[in-house]
């Protein structure tokens, strides 16, 4: 997995550092983080890989709530996330 720099501090700088370590993030849970807009702040990371020419290691899998409501999950690919093995799991 490439390995970008992220400002300190900063969205991405902790969404990187979540799931770098293996973990998984829905909109719901980023909030505490004070992550808003988690999709938006993906695909700005999605394009700083891109623009880097380096393998964007985000991937998605689909979820349903327990009322129904289907959300997106984010994690990295190779980082030991328990999703990665999910048939439904695909590139970001």
């Amino acid at each position: 997995m490439a390995t970008l720099t992220f400002k300190r501090g900063s969205q991405p700088f902790t969404i990187y550092s979540l799931l770098s370590k293996g973990g998984s993030l829905t909109h719901e849970e980023a909030i505490p983080y004070k992550i808003g807009r988690l999709a938006q702040r993906m695909a700005d990371m999605k394009k700083k890989y891109e623009n880097a020419d380096a393998v964007c290691p985000l991937m998605t899998i689909p979820v349903t709530t327990s009322n129904g409501i289907k959300i997106t999950r984010y994690f990295f690919r190779g980082c030991g996330c328990v999703h990665e093995s999910n048939p439904m799991a695909k590139a970001y």
